[in-house]
């Protein structure tokens, strides 16, 4: 969890032709050419480990705190977001029936 200017100061220091990608096709946010847009920008980029790549190498800027209550939910591909979902009994609007086959 993290503050967004935070983040973006994070991901700039670190991976500077990332950010810069990002920042480009700010641009296209809000537009009808939106999907589009950014569709581009993840076919250039290179796959990046966030947690080596950038918080590793910024660690005094990163804090630890003690949460209870919670549970961990690796959300890295579609159908384990719909398995939390599930779970949580949670009917999102975007959830149509190809989706819940």
């Amino acid at each position: 969890m993290g503050r967004i200017p935070a983040l973006l100061g994070l991901i700039r220091h670190a991976v500077p032709a990332l950010f810069q990608a990002f920042d480009r096709a700010r641009s296209g946010i809000n537009t009808e050419s939106e999907p589009e847009t950014f569709s581009a920008v993840y076919m250039r980029i290179p796959s990046v480990d966030f947690s080596e790549r950038v918080l590793a190498l910024r660690a005094a800027n990163l804090a630890v705190l003690k949460v209870t209550g919670t549970a961990w939910s690796d959300l890295g591909d579609p159908g384990r977001v719909m398995t939390v979902l599930t779970r949580a009994r949670i009917e999102p609007e975007w959830v149509g029936p190809a989706v819940r086959a």
